[in-house]
Order: C-alpha cells, then structure tokens, then sequence
C-alpha cells in the first residue's frame, strides 16, 4: 500500500488555488492532471481508516482508491475506499460535504442490491455510527465502514436460502463449529443472479507450544477459501492460503483433502485445524528432538567438532580417531527424526579411491527413539568405535593400495 504522501490525483489546471483549504498529506491516484487533495476538514477521518494496516479475515489494509470533488475542484470531499472482504474487494465511497463538513456522509456501495432502500430501523440496528454520526470522533470513519462490512456479510448470509437449501444448511453447520467473525462470504456477481459463492474462514492456530525460533509465529495465520458453483451447488472447492512463514514451514506446500460433501463443511474445517495443528507440533517436536542430538554431541565431543547447523540442527559433523587413524563423521538429522534414525557416514580424511572421498555408511546401529538424546549419542559414538571404525580403517587402507 503507498504511503500518505504518496497518493495524487490528476485534475486540470485551476488559478483558485489559493482559496482552497486542503491537506497536504492525504492524496491519492488519478487519470486527470495535477493533484487533487483530501479536503483538510475529513482528513482525520481518512487518517484513522489508512493507518489500519489489517482489515479483515486476510488482514490487509484498506486503501483509499479515489478522490473527488462536489463543490470545488480542489476540495476533495468524495471518498472511494477499497475494502478487502472475502478475498475480493469492497469498495464503499463516503460522500462528503466540503460545504457542510459538520454533516455526516452518505454511502454509495459497488454492490448495487446492498441498502437499496434500507429502513430506519434497519440502519439504527447495523449501521448506528451512520444514524449517530459523530463529528468529533476521528474513528467515526473507521467505525462506520466496519459496521457496512459487518451488515454487508449479514446481507450475503440472508440470500442463502433463497439460492438453494443446502447451501444454507452448509453454511449454518459451518457457523455451529466455527465463530462468524472467522468467515467472510460473499455472492458472484451478485446475491440477486449469483453463479458463485466464495466462503473464506480464518482457521485458528495453536502457537502455544511454540518456542526458541517458533515464537515469531504467534500472529501467523491459515485460511481455507471454498468456492461453490452454481446451479448445484453441490461440492465445493477448497484451496488453502498459508502465510508465507507457513509456507515456509510447511516446505513449500501443504496437501489438503478434497471437500466431498457440501453438508460437512464445519466438519472438514475441525479436521484440517487439527491436522494442520498437529503438524506444526510435529514440526517443533522434530526441531527440539534435532537441538538435543546436536547439544548432545557437543557435549561428548565439542573439541572434535568440525561444523554443525546452527539454524535448523539438521546435520554436524566432527572428526574422532582410531588408533591413530582420524576420519570425519557425518550426522544427518532428517525432518522425520527422531522416528528415523540419523544417517552416519564416515570419511577418511587421508586416503582417496579413484580421486574421491572414501565414505562410508554407519549401518547395524542399535536405535529406539525412545531413548533421550545424550543416550543414543554415547551409544552411537560406541557403536561406531567399537564395531565400524576398525573395519573402515582397514578398508580404506585397502582400497587405496588396489589402485
């Protein structure tokens, strides 16, 4: 999103510039020529709704899209915000009079069938801020364009039925499992004629357990967008938004099942929350499991060490002797350890074989993931001088001589 000081509108050129009372922060983008400015008097307003950097189930910011004039061509008292809902855009323009700035504004909505001709009692129950407007309030704006977008789901909600039963029936199941400030829905192209219905729900994370690198993800969130097709209406498609720290996480992806029923929608969500839960976890347990090998190894053999990863505790290598023969110890740690054993692979660092490295597995090693980390590491340090590190020596010798 630009910054303040960085949205413009192009307007012809004027000689009345000096009369005008405008901001000279708030602008915003245009086709015309020159610059057209938010009128001083609703800047405040303006500057409460652009500072919310995270509007929504996708937390992202409102942006201030057009402005115009209807009293002076210099005064900027029409206001077109572009509001992120249900993963398309919402765009609601606040009606301003730069002649009568005490007054609060009128609406106009890109959504044609929403508050065509709303009743007094309809607006005082969900829009009260537009009823009450305060003018002293700098949040006034803000407060109201949250009560539009709150009745505005509401409007989308009350159509299901009309559409088709099961849909509704879908979505009420939906709203039984997971809280309504966590969905976002909306109809395509419109509640009236729509072909289209795309639900987004905020899927809700366990982050408790998280520590040492993990803390940063406390704020991180997953959504699922589900997107039903008319006439039918029958089965839905889901697709899963992860946060890019998810992603990342996740390696890059992460596979969902397909939705087969409309009717098991809340359902499905519970499953893949606790999937998805369940994963993180395995994904720290596997990182805290790594940490200890690695400290282990340190700790018995910190002046053998040669390098070892310090982010991810995927791997460490040091150098051991035998009877005066030294070689290198690989250590891999997959993502599946401590349910896989490490990978151990030995070289030599005195003698090649046909100009490469002589490495050599670690196999027949004794291994429980049950035992705790110092344990397995004194064993496996046993292992390999007690039971492989002779034989490797030996064969080393061997085929360097056979060239």
């Amino acid at each position: 999103m630009a910054s303040m000081d960085t949205w413009i509108v192009d307007i012809p050129e004027t000689n009345n510039r000096k009369s005008i009372n405008y901001s000279p922060k708030i602008v915003n983008k245009s086709l015309t020529s020159k610059y057209l400015k938010v009128d001083v008097k609703f800047e405040h307003f303006v500057q409460k709704v652009i500072e919310n950097k995270y509007y929504g189930i996708i937390k992202e910011p409102i942006e201030l899209v057009e402005v115009s004039s209807s009293c002076g061509k210099l005064r900027g008292d029409r206001l077109k915000f572009a509001i992120p809902y249900a993963g398309k855009v919402f765009t609601c323009t606040a009606l301003f009079n730069s002649l009568c700035p005490e007054i609060g504004p009128d609406f106009e909505f890109s959504d044609k069938t929403f508050l065509q001709d709303p009743e007094i009692q309809v607006l005082e129950k969900y829009v009260p801020g537009f009823i009450n407007w305060d003018n002293t309030d700098s949040e006034s704006l803000i407060k109201v364009l949250g009560q539009f977008i709150t009745y505005y789901k509401q409007h989308q909600i009350d159509k299901l039925g009309l559409i088709n039963e099961r849909l509704e029936a879908s979505f009420t199941n939906l709203r039984e499992k997971i809280d309504t400030s966590d969905i976002e829905l909306i109809l395509l192209p419109d509640v009236n004629n729509p072909i289209e219905a795309h639900i987004i729900i905020r899927i809700n994370l366990n982050f408790t357990k998280f520590i040492d690198k993990f803390t940063s993800f406390n704020n991180e969130v997953a959504m699922l967008h589900v997107v039903f097709h008319g006439p039918s209406w029958i089965k839905g498609v889901p697709q899963l938004l992860l946060s890019s720290k998810l992603l990342d996480l996740f390696n890059g992806t992460y596979r969902i099942q397909p939705l087969t029923s409309i009717k098991v929608l809340g359902t499905y969500i519970l499953d893949l929350k606790r999937r998805l839960n369940d994963k993180m976890l395995s994904i720290v347990k596997n990182y805290m499991e790594k940490k200890e090998f690695v400290t282990g190894l340190l700790l018995v053999q910190g002046k053998s060490l040669i390098e070892y990863d310090s982010e991810d505790f995927s791997f460490i290598t040091i150098m051991l002797d035998h009877e005066g023969f030294h070689y290198l110890v690989y250590f891999k740690l997959t993502d599946n350890y401590p349910d896989e054993a490490p990978i151990i692979k030995l070289q030599s660092i005195y003698h090649l074989y046909k100009n490469e490295p002589i490495v050599y597995p670690v196999e027949g090693l004794t291994y429980s993931k049950k035992c705790d980390s110092f344990e397995c590491v004194t064993k496996t340090l046993a292992h390999i001088d007690v039971r492989v590190a002779e034989g490797f020596k030996q064969l080393c010798i061997r085929l360097a001589r056979s060239q």
